[in-house]
């Protein structure tokens, strides 16, 4: 007899691969409306931070409200030297762009389409519309959490790397190396390379 559980596992499955047939056609139309408000100007709230040279894209996804740990990350990102930029794949209260002013630089909301990826694409537009072009930007999402514990190195460890990408988890499929994208650190020749431009540009968000 075949257990409940695989039943329901092979069901969900199916409704994956339905549901897959449509947003083929419902996609881009979802895409060309986001492309819209992306140039229109998202929401968007100004931070006490002033711009540095070093900025953090910090993606997060909190529909039930930002946690501590983000605003305490927010915090150890700028005592590093990097001024946070917040993408908000949902709503930011009220309540919770009074906390996050003093820690942000700015912080911007977008649906949650195209995930942690579309997130990252519409903050990297956002940073061209105001014309800031960073020596470093780090990118990372609310899966990190920093200042666990005080004789953490992290941020010595990347600024120490003289690659022009670098990253916290390295991963080998087959030949090709990559870093996972929870967080990675890019610097200047990167951020102006035509491959990079073009990748953003390109990117079909699902």
């Amino acid at each position: 007899m075949i257990a409940g559980w695989k039943i329901r596992r092979e069901l969900e499955r199916l409704g994956q691969q339905v549901r897959g047939l449509t947003d083929r056609f419902t996609d881009p139309i979802a895409q060309r409306s986001l492309d819209r408000a992306v140039a229109a100007g998202l929401p968007s709230m100004n931070g006490a931070m002033a711009i540095g040279r070093k900025v953090a894209l910090y993606l997060v996804y909190q529909p039930k409200g930002l946690e501590a740990s983000t605003l305490a990350t927010c915090r150890r990102l700028s005592q590093a030297g990097y001024t946070p930029l917040i993408v908000s794949n949902a709503p930011i209260s009220s309540d919770d762009k009074t906390r996050l002013a003093p820690v942000v630089w700015r912080a911007i909301e977008r649906p949650n389409f195209g995930y942690d990826f579309g997130g990252y694409r519409d903050g990297l537009i956002y940073l061209r519309h105001c014309d800031v072009a960073p020596d470093e930007l780090l990118i990372l999402n609310d899966s990190i959490w920093f200042g666990i514990t005080p004789e953490a190195d992290l941020f010595t460890r990347l600024d120490a790397q003289p690659a022009n990408i670098a990253g916290t988890i390295l991963r080998q499929s087959g030949t090709v190396q990559f870093l996972e994208s929870y967080l990675y650190r890019l610097r200047r020749p990167v951020l102006e390379h035509p491959a990079f431009t073009a990748y953003w540009e390109n990117l079909r968000l699902t």
